[in-house]
């Protein structure tokens, strides 16, 4: 997981691009971006597209596009 400080395009394509090159080096089931609030649908969309979960604080919880990964 690639923790981020703020939702912004760059941030989203680092942490895209970050789990892109860990994933040749570390077996893996899921690989997933902590965000510090809901992103925009776009960058949402992004992640998805390269396999990658979005998880981010809710109230006292957490949500994600994978919400099956959030006990």
């Amino acid at each position: 997981m690639t923790p981020k400080s703020a939702v912004t395009r760059e941030n989203a394509r680092l942490a895209v691009g970050q789990l892109a090159d860990y994933r040749r080096f570390v077996d893996h089931s899921a690989r997933a971006n902590l965000l510090p609030s809901q992103p925009r649908r776009v960058l949402l969309d992004l992640a998805q597209s390269q396999e990658s979960v979005a998880i981010w604080p809710e109230g006292k919880s957490y949500n994600s596009t994978e919400p099956n990964l959030i006990p």
